[in-house]
């Protein structure tokens, strides 16, 4: 073969390869394959089986209670979903160490005032006026512990 026939060979044949490569393509259709699945559907078991499954539930609607005063919670009358109303009973506290706190400055509050009405019978001015303070102080105390009973 001589040299011409070698290159127009070579040539044809990359022409050919060029236009192979630059032709549309057919597009090529992919068939979906529906693949079956398998379902059931759940009813009650009679057989007495339980399961348990984990999960968390979370009310829609919180509302946090504050107290003037701190004690542990001996009533809880409100039902969950249950409507109130104002003044209405939320919650007792335990009453024990109010009680017995009310009691305590009762009768401090009875000392104090015995004291003072002793001494205004025969003591200095300054004193009195010493006592009528913790008198004051003391009433206070109880009005205060009174409350908190309340």
């Amino acid at each position: 073969m001589n040299v011409s026939a070698i290159r127009f060979s070579v040539i044809m044949t990359a022409i050919f390869l060029f236009l192979t490569g630059c032709a549309e393509q057919e597009e090529k259709t992919e068939t979906v394959v529906v693949r079956p699945v398998r379902t059931m559907v759940l009813t009650s078991s009679v057989s007495g089986r339980v399961r348990t499954f984990p999960g968390k539930v979370q009310a829609s609607q919180q509302v946090d209670l504050a107290f003037r005063i701190s004690g542990p919670l001996v009533e809880f009358p409100v039902k969950e979903g249950q409507a109130i109303k104002k003044n209405d009973l939320l919650a007792r506290i335990d009453p024990r160490d109010y009680k017995t706190d009310l009691a305590h400055v009762g009768s401090s509050l009875a000392e104090v005032r015995a004291k003072l009405k002793s001494m205004k019978a025969g003591a200095r001015p300054e004193d009195v006026k010493v006592l009528e303070a913790e008198v004051a102080a003391a009433r206070a105390r109880f009005h205060e512990a009174e409350q908190n009973f309340k």
